[in-house]
């Protein structure tokens, strides 16, 4: 599931809190004389702050995974594919996107005994109980399920007084978080969509089908796979081509990925891959790392310059996620503040894996049973040995291509 910085302040951190003055340290005086509300309040907020500050520290900070935690991730990105493996053959004309929710939460909770990411994110209570501390988020998740009734009835209350009472949002709080389990988003929605009984897929549509798990360790195991609604012969030409190209690039990124690799260079390799196809690249949204919290540091773009950014090194996991676009790249969010389509109208696409940086190159957590990686981006799976040879050779020809075009302009 993509991430976006301002999003990920909002929606965990609840906003920005200021700082008190610097008159305001001393809350003493006499003994017995009365502390001002105003001054309780500022030291209420201070705590709130710091706080935030700390749960976001661990949320923004980059791990490197010990061999016990690489074993949790690669049980948590198996569970992940394993829930598209089981929605893969209800993804067909006729059936609605609440549909695939349903049985994906079936799945999650009533098999796997394991927690659907997704479902409550972002709400004030789900956050709060999530930042109780890494070994327990599963558990914290699971009691924040309980309160879905109620606060979603809190929500609809907000619809019944004149608002929409979409997305969990009560007179435009975030209590309830992400209404449902998977992210569906279809055609022109390029991430975040809601699966509901209203949207049924139709023959030749694009499906993307977004699946985070929580194991019982609290571990998450994050992926997508883009659905071709009624097979490849049902799609346009053009979305055939979007479909195609756009999990070409991700793979161009994964066989890219070892101790050594630049964030940059799995940016540029993408957009690269995405424009010289005609298509662009939606900047807003971006892959992350992921372990015990869902969206850890380093921010994964998917453009930028070879070379550049945040090395990797071997115990890293994050997720690869390019969402490319078949006309513009600035997107739009619906009014349920979630729903993320593009501004123009024209298609969209995204696949996603969750990868392990070894030492050797890398390792997929989340690849399904008998996928294979495209022709135009051969590698190895689950594992793939990036040479430092191949990396440099690419990088070489991402920076001279770029150069290319700063020349041109």
């Amino acid at each position: 599931m993509p991430k976006t910085g301002s999003q990920l302040r909002r929606r965990q951190a609840g906003g920005a809190v200021a700082r008190p003055d610097e008159n305001d340290d001393a809350l003493g005086g006499p003994a017995l004389q009365p502390v001002p509300s105003s001054w309780m309040t500022q030291v209420l907020l201070i705590g709130l702050w710091m706080a935030c500050v700390a749960s976001l520290s661990r949320r923004m900070g980059i791990s490197v995974k010990t061999d016990a935690e690489q074993q949790q991730m690669r049980a948590a990105g198996r569970m992940a594919a394993e829930v598209l493996e089981v929605l893969a053959p209800h993804v067909r004309a006729g059936v609605s996107t609440g549909a695939l929710d349903a049985i994906a939460q079936q799945h999650i909770v009533g098999v796997q005994h394991a927690v659907a990411a997704p479902l409550h994110y972002g709400g004030i209570v789900g956050g709060a109980l999530l930042s109780a501390g890494a070994p327990g988020r599963s558990a914290c998740k699971i009691a924040a399920h309980g309160m879905h009734t109620l606060l979603s009835s809190l929500s609809w209350l907000r619809g019944a007084v004149g608002g929409a009472a979409g997305g969990g949002f009560f007179f435009g709080i975030p209590l309830c978080g992400f209404p449902a389990s998977v992210c569906v988003s279809v055609n022109e929605e390029v991430c975040h969509g809601i699966p509901g009984p209203g949207r049924v897929l139709r023959a030749g549509d694009l499906a993307n089908v977004d699946v985070t798990v929580i194991n019982g360790a609290g571990f998450h195991g994050d992926t997508s796979e883009l659905f071709a609604v009624g097979g490849a012969r049902a799609l346009s030409e053009r979305a055939a081509a979007l479909h195609r190209v756009s999990r070409e690039a991700l793979f161009l990124a994964l066989r890219l990925v070892r101790p050594g690799t630049r964030l940059g260079d799995i940016g540029a390799v993408i957009a690269a891959h995405a424009r010289e196809n005609g298509f662009s690249v939606v900047r807003e949204y971006s892959g992350h790392g992921i372990g015990t919290a869902f969206h850890e540091g380093p921010r994964v773009l998917h453009f930028g310059a070879a070379g550049e950014g945040v090395e990797l090194s071997a115990g890293m996991t994050l997720t690869i996620e390019p969402m490319l676009n078949e006309l513009g790249a600035a997107v739009r969010v619906l009014g349920d503040q979630w729903t993320v389509v593009t501004r123009d109208g024209g298609l969209s696409a995204q696949w996603e894996h969750t990868i392990l940086v070894t030492p050797w190159g890398s390792e997929v957590l989340t690849m399904r049973k008998g996928e294979t990686a495209p022709d135009a981006a051969p590698m190895g799976l689950p594992r793939h040995n990036c040479t430092m040879n191949e990396l440099l050779r690419v990088r070489s020809r991402l920076q001279a291509a770029a150069a290319k075009i700063s020349t041109s302009k």
